[in-house]
């Protein structure tokens, strides 16, 4: 398979993976089910970019179109973590008296993810604005990395309150590595974002498409395993009371 074809390939497993595990074991826990689908969409709406991609030599004023779309996938990738923070807001009681969380901490979310949902609008206002060649591809690489990196920051903590009272269990050790893959996803894409701002109209090269795939299809599989299982010990809870 080409480079491409493994970055298209990535993304479709990711969210169809995703999206049959919000059916089949999130669909009576409404927080992590809307986190889950929050989560496919930005994996969805990178397939398009991807297919787009053989056109941009041709056509150069469709790499800034392109450019939306991860723009689009990082404010999903920040979303993901809201309702997912709604999810330890419903268990912060006993978390705020065993001294494991701080009241401050939840909610923290509920202002700054919602705020993302400006970026939705930005991207429309930006081509209206005077700007050199090239520079409107520059700020949506600069505010897809920012906001990537804020999803990225918000799933892992969010996710770490989520597992804290498992501490030795399994889930614990999986979110370490669910860690250490976030780190490298976010390290590798913003070293490359850097690369896009600095010289724009630069290609991806090859290894790093294949990378970045990877690290896609890993990323997606930890995350996946983190909530269902949640979700299983959720309907446990349930089942004992």
């Amino acid at each position: 398979m080409t480079p491409l074809v493994w970055g298209i390939f990535a993304v479709l497993v990711c969210a169809i993976a995703t999206i049959e595990c919000a059916i089949v074991s999130a669909r009576k826990d409404p927080r992590l089910f809307t986190s889950m689908i929050f989560f496919a969409l930005n994996w969805a709406v990178l397939l398009p970019y991807y297919a787009l991609q053989p056109f941009l030599e041709k056509w150069k004023e469709l790499g800034e179109v392109a450019e939306f779309l991860p723009a689009y996938s990082a404010v999903l990738l920040l979303l993901t973590s809201e309702p997912l923070w709604r999810e330890v807001t419903a268990r912060s009681k006993p978390l705020v008296q065993s001294g494991q969380a701080k009241p401050s901490e939840i909610g923290l979310i509920n202002v700054f993810s919602l705020r993302g949902l400006y970026l939705l609008v930005l991207p429309h206002v930006i081509p209206f604005v005077k700007e050199e060649p090239g520079q409107r591809q520059q700020v949506m690489i600069g505010l897809q990395t920012i906001f990537s990196l804020a999803g990225f920051f918000l799933i892992v903590w969010t996710l770490e309150m989520l597992t804290r009272r498992v501490r030795r269990g399994w889930r614990r050790k999986v979110w370490w590595g669910f860690l250490l893959v976030a780190l490298i996803y976010a390290v590798a894409g913003t070293s490359w974002a850097v690369k896009g701002i600095l010289q724009p109209g630069s290609r991806v090269p090859d290894d790093f498409v294949i990378a970045f795939a990877i690290s896609k299809v890993l990323f997606s599989a930890l995350f996946l395993v983190l909530v269902v299982s949640e979700t299983a010990s959720v309907r446990g809870r349930d089942e004992v009371a």
